[in-house]
């Protein structure tokens, strides 16, 4: 999905999918998010290896220890947001009338119930953020 190979992602930060239009203040509020032990919800422009950028939905949340009830470890979904143009060159289409159905199904089809639900994520919100335009 990156263009990396496993071996130059394994036990690397999120930074390195970074790039020049990533939303510094979407990042500052991950950051808030693992300070206050919360869980957090955001969409997320990110870059494959080649330049190229996509769109993410990150999902993360904190596991809590029994001992202190303090977070032990942070787990993170991320998972990626097809674009309308992708979309239309594979056939696809998205609309609300229904045809979104489909295209849910791609984007949620490897995540579990209890990570995805309709108010996860609000795809025209983020599809609209993808145009032919920019």
């Amino acid at each position: 999905m990156s263009g990396f190979s496993r071996a130059e992602i394994i036990g690397r930060n999120g930074r390195m999918f970074q790039g020049p239009r990533t939303n510094r203040r979407t990042i500052m509020e991950i950051r808030e998010a693992i300070r206050e032990e919360r869980p957090i919800e955001v969409n997320l422009l990110n870059y494959k290896k080649d330049g190229t950028p996509f769109w993410m939905l990150f999902k993360m949340s904190p596991v809590f220890g029994k001992e202190d009830g303090r977070a032990t470890h942070f787990v993170a979904v991320q998972v990626p947001i097809v674009s309308r143009k992708h979309m239309r060159n594979s056939g696809m289409s998205y609309s609300e009338d229904g045809g979104g159905s489909r295209l849910r199904e791609i984007v949620f089809g490897s995540c579990r119930r209890e990570v995805c639900s309709d108010s996860l994520l609000d795809l025209d919100r983020v599809l609209a953020l993808d145009s032919d335009d920019t």
